[in-house]
């Protein structure tokens, strides 16, 4: 005989498990249509949130031809940029 730590006895009666196997659909699709509200107000947040965002963007980014943008008082030649020095062990350079 198989250890159970839990057996639940079944009725016989066949009108119950039709009730019962309903109350279990019943509360299956409960916790799915749940679910199913819960994403679509999460993605609802999500979109209003991203939206705000988009236009406090908009406001703060000079638009047209005229604009100028924090890149304007840089002089003509010179380049800005970031580098990263890159040594590989094998090459060393002699002076």
């Amino acid at each position: 005989m198989p250890f159970v730590l839990f057996r639940v006895a079944r009725s016989r009666n066949p009108l119950l498990r039709v009730v019962f196997g309903l109350f279990a659909v019943a509360i299956f699709g409960a916790i799915l249509l749940f679910g199913l509200f819960a994403a679509i107000a999460l993605a609802l947040i999500g979109a209003v949130y991203w939206l705000i965002r988009q236009m406090s963007q908009q406001r703060q980014t000079p638009i047209g031809p005229g604009s100028t943008g924090p890149r304007a008082s840089v002089p003509a030649g010179v380049l800005e940029g970031e580098f990263v020095v890159v040594r590989e062990e094998g090459s060393r350079q002699q002076r």
